[in-house]
Order: C-alpha cells, then sequence, then structure tokens
C-alpha cells in the first residue's frame, strides 16, 4: 500500500501577529490533511527590524535543504511568502501571499519603512534578486489573487496563476437580519483606512452605528478620533473577538466596510459575501475589487469620507434592495472552495 504524499508548508512567523497569513497557513495544513496529504506547517520567525535582518530571514530559509537525505521523503514544497520561498526543494509550489511589499509597491511610500536612502536602495535591490532567483526556481507559481499575480509580473516579470483561498471554514458564514450597523474587520494598521470609516461616520444617518473589529498599533488614534468627532455613542472599537462571535457579526450586520490600500486579497470580503452581505470599498483597493462590482454586490468609490459618507446614507434603502445584493456576493464566491485547492496542488503529485 502507497504512502500518502507529504507535503510541506513554510512560512514566516511575527511573533504574537496573527493576520491573514497566518490564518491561511493554519487552514491549509488542516484542509490538506483532511484531504488525505501527509502535512506538516514550517514557520521560522519573521523580525524585519532592523532591515538588515531581512537578509539573515532569507539566508536561514535557503540553507534548508528539504531534500536532504537525512529527512523523510518530502513529495512537495508550498511557500507562502518571502522569504519562505529561498528554501530548496526539487518540486517547490508557492501559494504566494505576497512579496516583501515594501520594496516593491509601497516602496518610499508613506505606508511603509523604506525610503530611497541609499542603504534601503541597496537593501531593496539585494530582495529583489532573491526573489528573481529563487520563485524562477519554481515549477509553477499560485498568488492568492489577480493583483498579486500583476505585482509579481510588474516587477519580476514572472508568470503566476491566481487561486482564490476560501476562509477557514466557509461554511460556518450564514445570511441572516440586516442589523442597524456596518462592520468592519481587520487589523487597525493605517493602510487599512479604517480612519476613513471613522470619519465617513459624521454624514451617516443618524440610527445606524460603526462596529469596528480588530486591534493594532492605531487602536489608541481611532478612539481619539471617535471622541473628537463626538461619535462614541455610534462607533465601537470592539477589539478581537471570538470566531463565533465574528461570524455573527457579519450574519447580522448591515453592510461591511473594507477599503485597505492595494489589498493583496482581503478575506473580509468573502466572508461578507459568504454572510450574504454587500460590501463597501474603494477604487485603490486592490484585491477586493476583483469581487465587488459597483451597485450589484456593493460599492466602490473613492477613497473619500464623503464619498464614503454618500454610501452610507443609502443603507437607509429597502431591506430587499441589501438582500438582491448580497445574494449577488454569494454568487460571485461560491466556486472559491477548499476542495478546488487540493485539486490544484494534487496535479503535480501525480
Amino acid at each position: 500500500m502507497s504512502r500518502p504524499k507529504r507535503i510541506c508548508i513554510c512560512t514566516v512567523q511575527s511573533p504574537f501577529i496573527r493576520g491573514g497569513a497566518e490564518i491561511l497557513a493554519a487552514a491549509l495544513t488542516h484542509q490538506l490533511r483532511r484531504f488525505g496529504f501527509e502535512t506538516e506547517l514550517i514557520q521560522f520567525p519573521f523580525v524585519s527590524y532592523p532591515k538588515r535582518n531581512l537578509l539573515q530571514s532569507a539566508l536561514n530559509y535557503r540553507l534548508l535543504d528539504l531534500a536532504a537525505p537525512v529527512l523523510p521523503k518530502i513529495d512537495l514544497c508550498i511557500p507562502l511568502k518571502f522569504p519562505a520561498y529561498a528554501i530548496r526543494h526539487p518540486l517547490k509550489i508557492p501559494w504566494l501571499l505576497h512579496q516583501f511589499r515594501d520594496v516593491y509597491d509601497v516602496f518610499d511610500s508613506d505606508y511603509y519603512h523604506f525610503t530611497s536612502s541609499r542603504e534601503d536602495v541597496e537593501l531593496r535591490e539585494a530582495i529583489v534578486e532573491i526573489d528573481n532567483i529563487t520563485l524562477r526556481e519554481c515549477r509553477h507559481i499560485y498568488t492568492i489573487s489577480g493583483n498579486v499575480s500583476r505585482r509579481l509580473m510588474r516587477y519580476n516579470g514572472i508568470l503566476s496563476r491566481p487561486l482564490y483561498p476560501p476562509p477557514t471554514d466557509p461554511e460556518r458564514y450564514r445570511p441572516g437580519p440586516f442589523g442597524d450597523y456596518i462592520l468592519s474587520v481587520g487589523r487597525l494598521e493605517a493602510i487599512k483606512r479604517v480612519d476613513l470609516l471613522v470619519r465617513a461616520m459624521q454624514f451617516a444617518p443618524g440610527g445606524l452605528r460603526c462596529l469596528i473589529v480588530g486591534e493594532g498599533s492605531q487602536r489608541d488614534l481611532l478612539a481619539r478620533l471617535i471622541e473628537d468627532l463626538e461619535l462614541t455613542d455610534r462607533v465601537t472599537l470592539l477589539g478581537r473577538v471570538e470566531d463565533k462571535d465574528l461570524v455573527t457579526l457579519f450574519s447580522e450586520c448591515r453592510a461591511v466596510y473594507y477599503a485597505p490600500f492595494d489589498e493583496d486579497y482581503g478575506y473580509v470580503t468573502i466572508e461578507a459575501f459568504l454572510s450574504g452581505k454587500p460590501v463597501l470599498t474603494c477604487s485603490d483597493s486592490g484585491g477586493p475589487l476583483e469581487f465587488v462590482e459597483d451597485r450589484c454586490n456593493g460599492w466602490i468609490v473613492e477613497p473619500d469620507a464623503k464619498e464614503v459618507g454618500n454610501v452610507l446614507q443609502t443603507l437607509q434603502a429597502p431591506k430587499n434592495k441589501l438582500e438582491e445584493m448580497g445574494r449577488e456576493g454569494l454568487k460571485s464566491v461560491r466556486e472559491i472552495t477548499w476542495e478546488r485547492v487540493a485539486d490544484c496542488f494534487r496535479q503535480f503529485l501525480a
């Protein structure tokens, strides 16, 4: 009797940080085991400061050879993000969440920490070279979105194919009643632009509340903004919530706000649509734009508080219109399944 195929999933972990990348790594490990693969998750600690640590992190992975004779035979390696794809293995098929964005699309921007200084430029060039060498070793490359694939082609000239990841347990999301609040879910960081929603609440109808789920470096700033705008009775920072409570929040909201700057993918959009709720996003939000259709299953506006506020005004519309938009959203994500993900990797093990 033949043994199950062995798969190693490789990623990095910043201490005490749990976001979409960490959720995907754990979910992929669990789901591949469920589909009959013997699966291990390899995680190296990742600390990006001082910046020179980035090269050490890449070297740590480069020195790891998963085809070494002292190891049990590993049939497939799936790296998820920088610098995990520097690992050595003859069958390396990344599912790329993103590259190190500081040296690509947000280089020298307000959102990240690389500048045009000589030291940063030299480090950027080294990281780009690492990517060009180690990603071209791969038999095939999946990405989590068309947005990530476009970046990879734009900056490195490397072809890839989008493979959309489902939430961890997609079946637990369910459409529910349309409540009196708009929901925001995600890390409270500047690039996620939760402050845009808070400012827009000045223009929202009086009966609409705003619930914000998440933790991050912007929490105190957001709390002060809410107080300064005299919105404490309408905008609530919930912090981290339990998964079962989050499912209920999605199910019973009126709509979901998710408008980061140039997001890689964005589970929140998928979770909202699985819950039958329309999504409000912005014209430069990246990944969500692969699913949101303006005035069909959500709204796409310019990243301006008044523009967002105009949409919040429309949330007073009859519930049947919102329900119709929610149904359209649900249709658009029905094919995003773990079975499809397993089949895409299984083909390389035939």
